[in-house]
């Protein structure tokens, strides 16, 4: 069984991070239906990929890292923990993995389970089908969550409509918003400061 984990909002000052397995008894099912890393494919695409995904595939699940546990721990171990959590689960023979470290071979170590075979490699959601599938399923999911939220913003620092949907939120932050983010206390000291004149 082969699997692939990645995914979307790591960078994002707004909402959750969410993270992905998508798993296959064979690949040749996802052949032929145009999967790539989500960001090169525009948005009515990936959800139309996504929901013929959650058909096709034998297993997925899509886990949520919330602003709160982001701004209380290491963002890297988390995602690492999810990710190995992930695979201990569903027990694939190999799995493909996103490596959001800069030295993949300590990231494979730290989501390393007995009995799978783990490729961590950069841009891995470029190169092997299932962590494409697991790279759709994240963003998708993401999106989705932040329409839900009433966020219409990407949620990423360089993002104007992001830093002016943040000032209309200061001082009173829902929990959506990731307090850690130099992008969040950057306001508040600038916000701060304009309330003191």
């Amino acid at each position: 069984m082969l699997a692939g984990i990645d995914e979307a909002g790591k960078g994002c000052v707004l909402g959750s991070l969410h993270i992905a397995i998508a798993g296959v008894i064979s690949e040749e099912k996802l052949k032929g239906l145009g999967l790539n890393d989500s960001k090169k494919i525009p948005k009515p695409k990936r959800q139309k990929l996504f929901d013929k995904l959650i058909k096709l595939l034998d297993f997925y699940e899509i886990k949520e890292i919330t602003p709160q546990e982001i701004d209380s721990g290491n963002l890297l171990q988390l995602e690492a923990s999810y990710s190995k959590s992930l695979i201990e689960k569903f027990n694939p023979t190999k799995v493909f993995v996103d490596c959001p470290h800069p030295v993949p071979y300590k990231y494979k170590k730290m989501v390393g389970v007995p009995g799978t075979e783990v490729i961590a490699e950069h841009k891995a959601d470029s190169r092997y089908l299932t962590c494409m599938a697991a790279s759709i399923l994240a963003k998708v999911s993401r999106d989705n969550a932040l329409i839900n939220l009433g966020i219409k913003c990407s949620g990423y620092p360089g993002d104007i409509h992001t830093t002016k949907f943040l000032e209309n939120l200061y001082p009173d932050f829902p929990s959506y918003v990731r307090l850690s983010w130099k992008t969040t206390k950057k306001l508040v000291a600038r916000m701060g400061e304009s309330d003191l004149v």
